[in-house]
């Protein structure tokens, strides 16, 4: 699949791609920032799990659509983000229960 196999006249204008790529970041990120504020203090688990897979979902579309547009190497910094995400979404130790 090439994505510039498209057809000459479907274009869209940049300022309009970055206002809307621009505003799914920016609700990414507040969703993220509320799930560690607000949700993790109640259920970490829950807001670990749905951070988990919004990161990975991130990832998979971005890193997918970098190798298809021609910039593999963004897949190498999208690592970093990836692991950014990951890390600030696990649950601390104590907050876990362990039984015997």
């Amino acid at each position: 699949m090439v994505l510039n196999s498209l057809q000459p006249n479907l274009t869209v204008p940049v300022p309009l791609f970055v206002a809307i790529t621009g505003g799914l970041t920016a609700g990414l990120g507040g969703m993220l920032w509320a799930l560690g504020t607000y949700v993790a203090a109640a259920v970490p688990d829950a807001a670990a799990k749905v951070t988990q897979i919004a990161a990975w979902v991130r990832f998979c579309t971005d890193s997918t659509a970098s190798v298809l547009v021609g910039a593999p190497f963004n897949v190498v910094l999208n690592l970093s983000f990836l692991a950014l995400m990951l890390i600030s979404s696990r649950v601390p130790l104590s907050e876990t229960t362990v039984t015997l």
